[in-house]
């Protein structure tokens, strides 16, 4: 079902069907200016290029119709459905959706020659997509703190996130941003969408079938399922926290590996990539039952 998934948002992308719609904003949306006025970070005014890109997409859409059913879906009585709407399943989707649009827009759009127009270096515009997408995380996290106030006042309040835990779905959507980023300096943009998605899916799914690892996969039910007992509220062993400390780590690394493909000094980048990494292990071995 995800493969298929994939498939047909690569057809939308590839299809084009929201050109139109961005031509139209290309002509009425403003664009930024560089100059000696210029104010704010460069990666900030790259950060406002791609949100002008990236708003008039059908993919933008999807992800935006995803989050309205994850946010307004009813309370479900039972804790498995209750929990795991709050923390997972819609969510994840929407993880899937940013990594296919950033690697789609990374690798290949019509504006590429306008941002290599301006006065930036390739770096800026790695920390400016970068950018886009972590303020794309924080208006998640919004949301699903949004939803866990709507699930509140059940008989499986004490299952619920807490406010670190409630994290998961922000990270699902910024390590989707930060492997689409990777993966478009990696590879072609037509191999670089199905390698990155198609991997998450069959990490998430190999990982997660196991009982011992399932901790370091990136998106899993908090409420295990029992077939023989369905109104039966067991958590997954481990460290939810920590398993978020985990996700943040990679997201860091993703970033990291992004920037040290472009040009530019690479020894500070090095140094800090080695602690994230030690950081990021640490994280998986807390987080594991």
């Amino acid at each position: 079902m995800e493969i298929l998934l994939i498939v047909g948002l690569l057809m939308l992308e590839r299809l084009r069907v929201d050109l139109p719609v961005r031509r139209w904003c290309a002509r009425v949306l403003p664009r930024p200016t560089f100059g000696p006025a210029w104010a704010v970070p460069v990666p900030v005014a790259l950060a406002g290029f791609d949100v002008r890109r990236l708003v008039p997409r059908v993919l933008t859409l999807l992800v935006a119709l995803v989050m309205l059913r994850a946010v307004s879906a009813g309370r479900p009585p039972e804790a498995y459905n209750g929990v795991n709407q709050t923390i997972g399943f819609y969510w994840a989707m929407t993880g899937l959706f940013v990594l296919v649009l950033v690697a789609t827009v990374g690798g290949r759009d019509r504006e590429q020659e306008a941002l290599a127009a301006l006065p930036v270096g390739p770096r800026s515009r790695v920390r400016g997509v970068a950018l886009t997408v972590l303020l794309a995380s924080l208006v998640v996290y919004v949301l699903a703190a949004l939803r866990w106030l709507k699930v509140q006042g059940g008989s499986y309040d004490a299952l619920l996130p807490n406010g670190w835990e409630l994290a998961q779905p922000a990270l699902m959507v910024l390590g989707g941003g930060m492997l689409g980023l990777l993966v478009a300096r990696l590879l072609p943009v037509w191999a670089a969408v199905p390698v990155a998605a198609i991997g998450a899916i069959f990490w998430t799914g190999a990982v997660g079938a196991t009982r011992d690892w399932v901790m370091l996969a990136p998106v899993y039910e908090w409420v295990k399922y029992d077939e023989r007992n369905p109104a039966a509220a067991v958590l997954h062993p481990g460290s939810f926290g920590w398993h978020n400390a985990f996700l943040l780590g990679l997201c860091g690394l993703g970033l990291l590996a992004a920037l040290l493909r472009e040009h530019g000094p690479r020894r500070g980048l090095v140094f800090t990539g080695v602690g994230l990494t030690t950081a990021t292990v640490a994280a998986a071995l807390l987080a594991l039952p």
